[in-house]
């Protein structure tokens, strides 16, 4: 089966809450939040990293921060599939170059 290509995207606009809530639950990474709950949640961090197959996202990162010297990354997930392919990795350094000087806690599931 081949994958349709990544992208990654910073901005949350155009995000289906409800389907990204779906593929959370599908993929056993779901926490009980409601796609509004969600929502909250992205727009209430500092940044947010999304990576996209197609029109459906297969990627998520979080980062609370003070914009000062701490931050705390959350919600790192990538659907199933498409794991072990750098994904997550490159999440993170898109999330990690708009940090720095800031000391980085990465909490680990």
């Amino acid at each position: 089966m081949t994958l349709p290509a990544i992208s990654y995207t910073t901005d949350l606009a155009g995000v289906d809450w409800a389907a990204l809530k779906a593929i959370l639950l599908e993929d056993n990474f779901d926490n009980g939040r409601t796609p509004q709950q969600l929502r909250a949640s992205f727009q209430n961090s500092f940044i947010c990293v999304f990576a996209n197959a197609g029109e459906r996202i297969i990627g998520t990162v979080r980062v609370l921060s003070d914009q000062i010297c701490n931050a705390y990354v959350v919600d790192v997930w990538t659907y199933s599939p498409y794991r072990r392919q750098g994904v997550a990795s490159q999440m993170m350094k898109i999330a990690l170059e708009k940090l720095p000087g800031q000391h980085t806690l990465i909490k680990r599931l």
